[in-house]
């Protein structure tokens, strides 16, 4: 096999391979670092790590120390017959939705980029970077689905008893009335009670009239492997908070470490967000 079929077969293989590989091409002699890299596709410096490690043994890719900064580049190798690859880096980025990468890319995009590493390398991705890239990903299908009747609304802060602001991920609604939407991943008790305790804080008694309520929408997900709350935990907790104040609204859902990730999931997870607000604003 020569050594363009290896690199084609590599790279079909490897989609987020063939991102790393645009986004090298478009740096010419300048190069990226593992952060650069790590930046743009919104995933972790280990992670990239990894990836560009196996590049570099399959002779895709260079590395080259500038001071501190160990830089990546296009691989001799690999730029004397990129061109006669082109057309099917092409194809590859296309049928993956990944072109034009470096310019802006789906946030469901980058989910099942995520998820395709992780599982390969078998990798935990961290709560905090798991949360803003599904909190980005819910945002962005949610906000691409909304039915006419249905806007985003600039709403001001709600308060809190102790006088404080809280704001929320999205606001939903109508002319008429709108909703907030609050999106958390809880992985253990703590992290339960801190965000039930920050809604319970909430002064929702005498606010506006058009506010319909808040709903909850919380993702229960594995620790290390294993599941430390339950969804009959949260469920209750929220429940607790909704008798004394029938403007809190719940949409629980588990998952694993590569369920979270699956945008099969996710979407699943959307639809039941905006299903919600449509109950609530158009009733």
């Amino acid at each position: 096999m020569d050594q363009r079929q290896v690199f084609e077969n590599y790279l079909f293989e490897k989609p987020l391979a063939v991102s790393i590989a645009h986004l090298l091409n478009e740096k010419k002699e300048e190069g990226m670092t593992a952060t650069d890299l790590a930046e743009v596709l919104h995933l972790s410096v280990p992670t990239l790590y990894r990836l560009t490690l196996e590049m570099h043994q399959m002779r895709l890719i260079k590395s080259e120390r500038k001071g501190r900064k160990n830089i990546f580049k296009i691989s001799p190798e690999f730029k004397d017959i990129l061109p006669s690859l082109s057309d099917t880096l092409k194809k590859i980025a296309h049928n993956s939705n990944r072109n034009n990468i470096a310019h802006g890319v789906s946030r469901f995009d980058q989910v099942s980029m995520a998820k395709s590493i992780l599982e390969e390398y078998n990798l935990l991705l961290s709560p905090r970077v798991a949360e803003t890239m599904i909190i980005s990903a819910l945002k962005q299908k949610i906000l691409s689905s909304l039915p006419s009747s249905i806007v985003p609304k600039n709403i001001k802060p709600i308060t809190t008893i102790l006088k404080e602001k809280s704001r929320f991920d999205i606001y939903l609604g109508n002319k008429e009335r709108y909703t907030a939407i609050e999106i958390k991943i809880i992985e253990t008790v703590r992290g339960l009670r801190e965000s039930i305790g920050n809604i319970a804080l909430l002064d929702l008694k005498d606010s506006d009239k058009k506010f319909a309520g808040v709903i909850v929408a919380y993702i229960i997900s594995s620790m290390g492997g294993k599941f430390y709350i339950s969804e009959k935990e949260v469920s209750e907790a929220i429940n607790a908070l909704s008798i004394r104040n029938n403007k809190i609204f719940a949409i629980i859902s588990k998952a694993d470490r590569y369920q979270i990730i699956d945008s099969q999931f996710l979407d699943d997870f959307a639809f039941k967000i905006l299903e919600k607000v449509k109950k609530e604003v158009l009733s």
